[in-house]
């Protein structure tokens, strides 16, 4: 028992994982991953879906946000396993990036705990009413109608994260 108690509090490492997939085989899920070198690991490990999180910038206020890595973490997987976005999700467009840049799902917790909390299950109902309007939105202002659509051409019709930003003319080149 002291040995489990001591477990409990050292770190884990790969190692950990390497095993934990060797006893069990059934569905594993790892919460977490913010860096693709970490999700290449996991995907050859053998887990079967993980969770990209920053665990709300409350461990790290420094780390990454899920959306700025989700694009290298796909590539790394190759579609090897699962990913869920968990962190950075609060508006059906969020949705809609993160499918884009190849998600296979996200994680709203929060939002449907505020829903529940302020009118039980219809709370819950109207936040994912609120989602899928913001999303639908979203899909129509791209032009695309289904979710394979925004996949396909979504990186196409979507403007660029930081547009550039044109100089202002000085006041005399305006008279020339």
């Amino acid at each position: 028992m002291a040995d489990a108690a001591r477990r409990i509090h050292e770190p884990t490492d790969w190692d950990d994982f390497r095993d934990l997939r060797e006893r069990w085989n059934g569905p594993t899920v790892l919460k977490g991953v913010a860096n693709p070198n970490d999700a290449a690991l996991a995907a050859e490990i053998g887990i079967d879906a993980i969770q990209v999180s920053n665990h709300g910038g409350r461990q790290l206020d420094h780390m990454a946000a899920p959306l700025d890595v989700l694009a290298d973490i796909v590539e790394r997987t190759a579609g090897r396993m699962e990913i869920i976005v968990d962190g950075g999700i609060r508006r059906g467009s969020d949705v809609a990036k993160a499918l884009v840049l190849g998600t296979d799902a996200c994680s709203i917790g929060r939002h449907y705990l505020y829903g529940l909390a302020a009118a039980s299950e219809a709370g819950v109902a109207h936040v994912l009413k609120m989602f899928r309007a913001e999303m639908t939105r979203t899909m129509m202002l791209l032009g695309v109608s289904t979710i394979e659509e925004l996949r396909a051409e979504g990186r196409e019709r979507s403007p660029a994260p930081n547009p550039p930003i044109s100089p202002r003319p000085h006041p005399s080149d305006l008279h020339k």
